[in-house]
C-alpha cells in the first residue's frame, strides 16, 4: 500500500500531498516507427520521458533524435526480451548460449517465464551494464533505468538489474507491492523485491505510488481511459506508460496488436486529454525531476 504522503514529493519541492504524474514513452528504438511518434508526443507535452531500447535495430537513429533534443528526459528501456517474431534482438555482452540469455535461435529469450528460469544473474548485471554504457557512450543523458516487458522483477534478477543503477547513481524504476504483481512478479520471491525496495525508499530513493499503463492490445477508449486515469489519480508519485507508434507498414508488420501502439499515440496527441491534464490539478513531472529527488550523494 501507499504511504499516505511519499517521501520523494518534498525532495522534489513539491507540496506533500501534490498529484504528481510522469508520462512516459517507451520501447523507444524497437522499431522506426517510434522514432515519428515520439518527435510528435515530445513536442505536443503530454509526455515528460522516454527510454530507449539499445540491442533493438533503430537504437541508433533514436540517439541521434535523442541528441537533437537534449531537454528530451530519456532513460534506459534495459532489455533481456525479444517478444516479437518478424523482429528480434540479441545480447550485446555476449553470445553464450550458458549465460542463459539466448534462446535456441541466439536472440533473447521471448518470455520473462524464459528468461527467468535460466539467466544468470552476473550475466544479468553485465547485459545491463553493457546497455548502459552504450547509451551513455552515444551521447545521451540517462536520468533513469527501467525494464522491457518488466522482466527483472524476479528474486533472482531484480538485484543484479538494480546494481547497475545503483552503482551508476541512476534512478531505477521502484514500484510498489500491487504494481509489481500486476506487472508479473511471482509471489515467490515477492518478499525480497519489497525488502530492497524498502530499504532503498529508506535511503532516499523515489519509488511510484502507482505504475499505469495505457492499454497494448485494445486501441478502443484510450482517450477517455486515459482522462479517467488523470481524474482518478490519487496524491502521490505516479508513473503512466504509453508505447506510442506511428502506422505505417512497417508497425502493422511487427506487431499483432499494432493498432493499439497507434491508439497510445494519438491519445497522447489528444487536446482533450491536455486539456484534462490542465484542468485536474495534477502535476506532471519528468525523471529528471525524480532524479533531482535521489539521495544527495547521487542527485545530478
Amino acid at each position: 500500500m501507499a504511504k499516505t504522503h511519499n517521501p520523494a514529493l518534498r525532495r522534489m519541492g513539491l507540496a506533500a500531498d501534490e498529484r504528481a504524474l510522469l508520462i512516459h514513452a517507451d520501447d523507444i528504438g524497437m522499431g522506426h516507427t517510434t522514432l515519428p511518434a515520439l518527435a510528435e508526443v515530445m513536442a505536443f507535452g503530454i509526455v515528460t520521458s522516454c527510454a530507449v531500447m539499445v540491442p533493438a535495430p533503430w537504437f541508433p537513429q533514436a540517439a541521434a533524435l535523442l541528441r537533437e533534443h537534449p531537454g528530451w528526459d530519456v532513460g534506459l528501456h534495459a532489455t533481456l526480451t525479444a517478444e516479437w517474431t518478424a523482429s528480434r534482438w540479441r545480447p550485446i555482452s555476449t553470445s553464450d548460449p550458458a549465460t542463459g540469455l539466448l534462446d535456441p535461435e541466439g536472440f533473447f529469450p521471448r518470455r520473462c517465464p524464459e528468461l527467468r528460469g535460466v539467466a544468470s544473474p552476473d550475466a544479468v548485471r553485465a547485459e545491463v551494464r553493457a546497455q548502459l554504457e552504450v547509451a551513455l557512450a552515444a551521447g545521451l543523458d540517462i536520468s533513469h533505468i527501467d525494464m522491457h516487458m518488466f522482466a527483472p522483477l524476479d528474486a533472482r534478477l531484480f538485484a543484479p538489474w538494480l546494481d547497475v543503477a545503483l552503482q551508476a547513481g541512476i534512478p531505477p524504476l521502484l514500484m510498489r507491492r500491487g504494481d509489481m504483481l500486476r506487472l508479473g512478479a511471482s509471489e515467490d520471491g515477492l518478499a525480497a523485491l519489497l525488502d530492497q525496495v524498502d530499504a532503498l525508499e529508506a535511503a532516499g530513493w523515489p519509488v511510484f505510488d502507482s505504475v499505469r499503463e495505457l492499454p497494448l492490445r485494445d486501441p478502443e477508449g484510450q482517450v477517455a481511459l486515459a482522462r479517467r486515469m488523470i481524474d482518478e489519480t490519487p496524491p502521490g508519485l505516479h508513473l503512466l506508460i504509453a508505447h506510442p507508434a506511428s502506422d505505417t507498414p512497417e508497425l502493422r508488420a511487427l506487431v499483432p496488436h499494432w493498432e493499439a501502439r497507434v491508439a497510445n499515440r494519438e491519445a497522447l496527441l489528444s487536446v482533450s486529454l491536455r486539456d484534462t491534464i490542465r484542468l485536474s490539478g495534477v502535476r506532471l513531472i519528468s525523471y529528471r525531476d525524480v532524479r533531482r529527488a535521489a539521495p544527495l550523494a547521487h542527485r545530478r
